[in-house]
């Protein structure tokens, strides 16, 4: 797309968030076809279409348009959630990724890849623990 027609539509109303919609959806489509040895990592914040009462999450998306059309969460086997806690331990502010879902989120991975439903925030280690897990290695 032409930066003169991407600014047209911006003008256009609706069709801005057509055109976003579909551009977010082709760059993961584009992804999901490279190189077998190539490691894609998309990070995105996620949304809270639930109550605060109930909550449940999913993955953010540019607009109505693509998460009615779509389910976004589906196209992908890891969705690793980062998570701000409280240490029961010392009451300082901590950090981790979680590996499966908690049954109010579209948090997963592959049976068996993750031992552990927390793990450290390191995406060295996600990265490496899913390779050698597709791989048989583990």
């Amino acid at each position: 797309m032409s930066n003169e027609t991407f600014q047209n539509a911006l003008t256009k109303g609706y069709e801005k968030f057509t055109i976003l919609a579909k551009n977010y959806y082709d760059l993961i489509e584009y992804c999901m076809n490279l190189r077998d040895d190539l490691t894609v990592v998309f990070i995105t914040h996620i949304e809270n279409f639930g109550t605060d009462i109930d909550p449940e999450y999913r993955l953010w998306t540019t607009g109505k348009m693509l998460t009615n059309a779509i389910n976004l969460d589906g196209l992908f086997s890891y969705i690793i959630y980062s998570e701000r806690y409280v240490s029961d331990t010392d009451d300082e502010v901590k950090y981790r990724f979680k590996t499966r879902t908690d049954g109010n989120d579209t948090c997963r991975s592959v049976s068996g890849c993750f031992e552990d439903k927390y793990i450290e925030p390191d995406m060295k280690y996600v990265i490496d623990t899913i390779n050698k897990f597709e791989n048989g290695e583990e």
